[in-house]
């Protein structure tokens, strides 16, 4: 069975063309593209998705969500010894009739972001602390996990 090249050789200049690997690529971007779900509200305005990171140190394991913008009182935070979900809203603020935007990327609306982690918890110690726009949440891990290693005999 024979492959069909990934390029051609176009045979007046020998200048490579990709043009048949570029439409395969662009046919599986596409089939990805339209698999995934759109980020565009039915508003209009781009679904609002906060950038995160955790952090894993030897006491607690440390979740940091960029919030600009998103009122304390619409952002709700819950625990349990193996996850943490963060949800809540950022509002668009209110147009006046006649306000035309030129251009806007800014996204609005509902979210919620749930947190596996990679160990156990104490529920009765996690803290959330907002600064400048930043969400920290502090969860120290549970003192099941500070034991000791113990050496395990065997039996025969």
């Amino acid at each position: 069975m024979a492959r069909s090249a990934p390029f051609t050789v176009n045979g007046s200049s020998n200048v490579l063309t990709f043009a048949p690997l570029r439409e395969q690529i662009e046919m599986l971007l596409n089939d990805i593209a339209r698999a995934l779900p759109s980020p565009i509200s039915s508003e209009g305005s781009f679904e609002f998705l906060p950038a995160h990171e955790v952090l894993d140190s030897q006491t607690e394991i440390l979740i940091n969500i960029e919030l600009a913008g998103v009122m304390l009182n619409d952002v709700s935070v819950s625990s349990t010894a193996n996850s943490i979900v963060v949800s809540g809203q950022k509002r668009s603020k209110v147009r006046t009739e006649g306000d035309d935007h030129y251009f806007s990327n800014r996204a609005f609306g509902a979210f919620s972001q749930s947190f596996t982690l990679p160990v156990p918890v104490d529920t009765d110690r996690v803290t959330a602390e907002s600064n400048n726009g930043v969400l920290s949440i502090r969860a120290p891990k549970s003192a099941e996990l500070v034991m000791p290693t113990r050496t395990v005999p065997i039996t025969s």
